[in-house]
């Protein structure tokens, strides 16, 4: 078992050079699980002394690992999780790949219960850990209708509550806190010449209800399904064309750039969306909807190595 602690440093650092290797997996999954009593925390940096085993810095996250060989150690963390659940917060592409690989293996009789290929390198970390953070991600969109402009946007969706902003006032390099001042659900539109920011707000749940009935309540209640199913997929219908794009960044500063650029027609910027809400649809055994969160620090790939034969 490995503790693996994440602080920031500055300035920018060089990209770790990292090596792939045949048959070897080399990204973790990232999840987080509940340890309210800080029980897990609390053994792994009990077991953690001395130097770490690997240290090393990608961009302004700088990671390092302790190997934990205790037995007992081990052994008290495997019984503190036993029945918790544990929710993939990143990685469910590389889980179901290791799942499928396995599955390979086994029907071509090249593996049996102990092979390493039926483990997968998993990274857990409690959710309430201050390090783990939920950024939102972030609209850019082009290829609309040149007669697009946010106010004539505003003006259909009549569902929104709508307050003006001034460019000015708005502080989208952390675009969670500034729109948390506006409620929930807020969210911010930004037109090609933003001489202001639009911020809307779903005025009755009951439209998400009409246009999304049969997704699970926890589901249509995220911000980004309001925005894809009342505003991408259903208001901007008459600007739409064939040239239609759509591109995502946790980094409201960048979705703004693109705007005043001139690059992108329209930027939304969202509140992040709550680990419960996570929590809540997975349970429900229904899926995140496409690029509703962005888990920051990313696990650098290559510290820690799997091989799978």
């Amino acid at each position: 078992m490995i503790p693996h602690e994440h602080t920031f440093a500055g300035p920018r650092a060089d990209r770790l050079k990292l090596t792939e290797y045949t048959r070897m997996q080399i990204s973790p999954i990232l999840g987080f699980f509940d340890d309210p009593q800080s029980t897990v925390e609390s053994l792994l940096w009990q077991a953690a002394e001395g130097t770490p085993t690997a240290q090393g810095q990608l961009h302004e996250v700088v990671e390092r690992l302790w190997p934990v060989t205790n037995e007992g150690v081990i052994g008290e963390i495997a019984a503190a999780v036993r029945d918790v659940p544990v929710f993939i917060a990143d990685g469910h592409h590389r889980y179901m790949t290791a799942l499928s690989y396995a599955a390979s293996l086994r029907a071509g009789g090249q593996s049996d219960d102990d092979h390493e290929a039926n483990f997968v390198m998993f990274c857990v970390v409690s959710r309430r850990d201050p390090g783990l953070l939920v950024l939102p991600t972030h609209r850019v969109i082009s290829g609309l209708s040149d007669s697009f402009t946010v106010p004539s946007l505003v003006k259909k969706l009549v569902e929104f509550d709508w307050q003006r902003c001034s460019v000015d006032d708005a502080d989208l390099h952390d675009a969670d806190s500034f729109l948390r001042r506006y409620g929930k659900g807020a969210m911010a539109f930004i037109g090609a010449e933003p001489a202001e920011i639009w911020i809307g707000r779903l005025r009755d749940p009951e439209a998400m209800a009409v246009v999304a009935g049969e997704e699970i309540e926890a589901r249509r209640g995220l911000d980004v399904s309001v925005l894809h199913k009342l505003v991408i997929d259903k208001a901007l219908d008459s600007w739409r064309t064939d040239g239609l794009s759509m591109d995502y960044t946790p980094d409201g500063k960048t979705v703004l750039a693109a705007c005043q650029s001139g690059r992108a027609q329209l930027g939304v910027c969202l509140r992040s969306t709550p680990l419960e809400a996570i929590q809540q649809i997975a349970q429900a055994g229904a899926t995140m909807p496409h690029k509703s969160t962005y888990f920051y620090p990313k696990l650098a790939t290559g510290m820690v190595l799997k091989a799978l034969e």
